[in-house]
């Protein structure tokens, strides 16, 4: 049986709905150098302290009023907070569904 060969499709260039296409445009260069400096300076996921643990693993930079309903906040440090991917994952889904 003849391989096929798979070819990789930019999804950068495939609008799939608004809200991803504003979400992929939003998170460029300057955004990931913040938030990099940002994660520098907050050690541990948010969600995960109020329940006492202390996780360090997978940090990400986390919009409280979503990117998408408040662009104007992008860089505004009182509207972040750092989530680990799990928790972060589980709050997109919450907003997402509406729930």
């Amino acid at each position: 049986m003849k391989k096929i060969k798979q070819v990789k499709v930019p999804t950068a260039h495939i609008k799939t709905n608004s809200t991803k296409e504003v979400r992929h445009k939003s998170y460029d260069t300057a955004w990931r150098k913040f938030s990099k400096a940002y994660r520098q300076r907050h050690f541990f996921c948010e969600e995960c302290l109020k329940d006492g643990k202390y996780n360090s693993e997978k940090l990400e930079v986390d919009h409280i009023i979503p990117l998408c309903q408040a662009p104007r906040l992008k860089f505004e440090e009182s509207n972040l907070q750092v989530l680990c991917k799990s928790c972060h994952a589980k709050k997109t889904c919450k907003e997402t569904l509406g729930r």
